[in-house]
């Protein structure tokens, strides 16, 4: 996974971004703590003190704000501060009709344009996602359902459109993250990857099809037990 992509959606490692300007590395850790909460939803954000945190000035935060506020991730309200933005359902929804059109479409693609490389890697994603199960990782889960998402659009030249679901998903990885590992058991997550990698290996358009509408599609059966569960983190 390379830097641009750390950067741009669930931060994989640190290290991976060392080399960008500031602003695009705040930018990826304060996106990496919204989504996994430990900035929460409706939580203010003080310039001044990420800006002590990182040991910059006050502008490349102000750049980081700027594009965190731009993927609906932060409210900038003048004369009171900065917000997390709370979970939009309506935006969660918004965000899952496009990802699914898009890459219900990518692996369509992907089983005529898939490389025997990425095949092997992508079953090497499930060994490790099925070990990150085991150990209770569920952070590291998601990194890896990361990896294994883009690494499909990335193999058959489609980076351009994973950048589109990039753009649109940070209300989704709130909840995806917010929902493990009860409402979406994990071991189940896995069997969707495993139904799209098994699909991809036999070239079947319509199973592979099938495998990642059902995949993504799981969001919506639990959203409303999380809505029920944390009413402060969405909005009414």
């Amino acid at each position: 996974m390379n830097a641009a992509k750390a950067a741009g959606g669930i931060l994989r490692k640190f290290s991976d971004i060392s080399h960008l300007p500031k602003a695009q590395q705040i930018y990826a850790r304060l996106r990496h703590d919204i989504v996994t909460l430990n900035l929460k939803p409706g939580q203010t954000l003080s310039e001044k003190e990420i800006a002590e945190r990182f040991e910059v000035s006050r502008q490349p935060v102000r750049e980081a704000m700027i594009k965190l506020s731009e993927v609906g991730l932060l409210k900038v309200v003048p004369q009171k501060g900065s917000f997390v933005v709370k979970i939009s359902r309506t935006e969660v929804e918004a965000s899952s009709f496009i990802r699914r059109a898009l890459e219900a479409a990518i692996v369509r693609e992907a089983c005529q344009k898939i490389s025997k490389a990425c095949l092997i890697h992508l079953n090497m994603l499930l060994e490790k996602q099925k070990d990150a199960c085991d150990r209770d990782h569920f952070e590291d889960f998601l990194l890896l359902d990361e990896e294994f998402h883009y690494s499909i659009a990335e193999d058959i030249g489609l980076i351009r459109a994973w950048s589109v679901i990039e753009s649109q998903k940070a209300q989704m990885d709130r909840v995806r993250f917010l929902s493990l590992p009860h409402a979406s058991p994990v071991p189940q997550l896995i069997e969707q990857h495993t139904a799209i990698v098994r699909a991809l290996e036999t070239g079947s358009e319509a199973q592979a099809e099938a495998a990642m509408q059902s995949h993504l599609s799981s969001i919506h059966q639990v959203i409303d037990e999380l809505e029920q569960q944390y009413p402060d983190y969405f909005q009414q």
